[in-house]
C-alpha cells in the first residue's frame, strides 16, 4: 500500500509566480476559481497559501472565487472557450479535455518537480508535457459504525476485512434491523456510486489486469469481471443502498451516514475528513461518534486483497489565455 501525503497547495498558485514577469510586478491580481466552496479547511489551507505568496511577491493579489463542483465546470465551460476565466483553476486528472482543446498550459518549466511525487506527476502527464500541479491525494476507504456492527452482533474480523460471502449477508442482516447497511448517493457526483464495485475489482483482478480493464485491454465479459459485477448485484438487491441513492448528494451522504438517519457503513475517499471533522453546528460529525475504518471485502479467488486504491485528486492548472503566465 502506498503512503501518501498532502503536496503543499501554494505551489499551485506559486506556478505563475515562477516567471519573472509576475514576480516582478507590481499591482499584479491573479484570480483563482476553486471548488470545495463547504469544506472549511480546503477553504482556509488556499486562502492561507494565497497570503503567503503575497506575502512573497509585494505587489502581488491572489484572488479566489470559491464554487461547488458542478457551478465551477459550468463556469469554466463557459469562460475558457472564449479566452476568458481565470489565470488559475481547479482540475481533477479525468478531465483530459482541457488539455485536448488547448486550454490550459503545460508547466514543465513553471514547477519544481523535485517537490512532486513522481507518480503523482505522472497522472497529469500526456504527450510529454505536465499539465496541471496536483494538491493531494486520497485513498478509498470504507467507515463504518462501530455501535451499529455491535448491535448487529457482527465482528470485525483481526484484518478488518468481511469476506464477500459475509459482507453480503452483514448488508441482509442490517436491513432486516431497519438499519441502511451502505451511506452513498450519487444525486451529484457519480463517483460514490462506484466504490463498493471497483474495491472490488481491483482486489479481484490485481493491480495489472485492473489497469486493463480501465484502458479497454481487458474485456468486461472477463468471468472474474462479471463475477464481481454479480456480486454487488447481490448487494444492492438485498437493500444496500438508501432508496434515494439517485438524488442523495455527496454531503448529505455524509450526514445521512453519521447524524440522521444513520447507516451501518460509508465508502469514501479518505477526504472524508473535510466534511465531516467540523463542528456538528456546520455540518460535522459528533465528537463521540464511534467512527471505524474496515478494508473493503475480501473478493474469493482473489489477485490482490491486500490492495486498495490511492488516487490524485484536487489540482490547479494554469489558463493557457492568462496574461500572467
Amino acid at each position: 500500500m502506498i503512503s501518501c501525503r498532502n503536496i503543499v497547495v501554494a505551489a499551485a498558485f506559486a506556478a505563475l509566480a515562477a516567471t519573472g514577469s509576475v514576480a516582478k510586478a507590481e499591482d499584479v491580481t491573479l484570480t483563482v476559481w476553486s471548488h470545495e466552496a463547504d469544506e472549511p479547511a480546503k477553504v482556509a489551507l488556499r486562502e492561507q497559501a494565497a497570503r503567503n505568496l503575497e506575502a512573497k511577491h509585494p505587489g502581488l493579489t491572489v484572488k479566489i472565487t470559491w464554487y461547488e463542483k458542478d457551478g465551477l465546470n459550468s463556469a469554466l465551460r463557459t469562460a475558457l472557450p472564449s479566452g476568458q476565466g481565470p489565470d488559475v483553476f481547479y482540475v481533477e486528472p479525468d478531465q483530459v479535455e482541457y488539455i485536448t482543446n488547448g486550454l490550459i498550459a503545460p508547466l514543465d518549466d513553471l514547477v519544481n518537480w523535485n517537490n512532486i511525487y513522481d507518480w503523482a506527476r505522472a497522472v497529469w502527464t500526456h504527450d510529454g508535457k505536465t499539465w496541471a500541479l496536483p494538491e493531494e491525494a486520497y485513498t478509498d476507504e470504507l467507515y463504518y459504525n462501530k455501535d451499529m456492527l455491535a448491535k448487529l452482533g457482527a465482528k470485525l474480523p483481526d484484518n478488518a476485512q468481511f469476506s464477500q460471502a459475509d459482507f453480503l449477508e452483514l448488508v441482509k442482516k442490517a436491513r432486516a434491523a431497519d438499519i441502511t447497511p451502505i451511506a452513498a448517493g450519487v444525486g451529484d457526483r457519480p463517483y460514490p456510486g462506484a466504490y463498493v464495485l471497483a474495491e472490488a475489482l481491483l482486489r479481484k483482478l490485481g493491480t495489472d489486469d485492473y489497469g486493463k480493464l480501465l484502458h479497454g485491454q481487458l474485456s468486461f465479459e472477463d468471468p472474474r469481471v462479471v463475477g464481481v459485477f454479480k456480486w454487488v448485484k447481490e448487494l444492492v438487491d438485498a437493500g444496500a443502498y438508501p432508496k434515494n441513492f439517485m438524488t442523495l448528494k455527496l454531503g448529505e451522504s455524509h450526514h445521512y451516514f453519521y447524524q440522521k438517519p444513520g447507516a451501518l457503513t460509508f465508502p469514501m475517499g479518505s477526504f472524508y475528513s473535510g466534511r465531516a471533522f467540523v463542528p456538528v453546528d456546520q455540518g460535522g460529525q459528533a465528537a463521540d461518534f464511534p467512527l471505524g475504518i474496515m478494508q473493503f471485502p475480501a473478493m474469493d479467488g482473489a489477485a490482490c486483497n491486500e490492495c486498495k486504491t490511492v488516487a490524485v485528486g484536487a489540482s490547479f492548472a494554469v489558463n493557457a489565455a492568462s496574461k500572467h503566465k
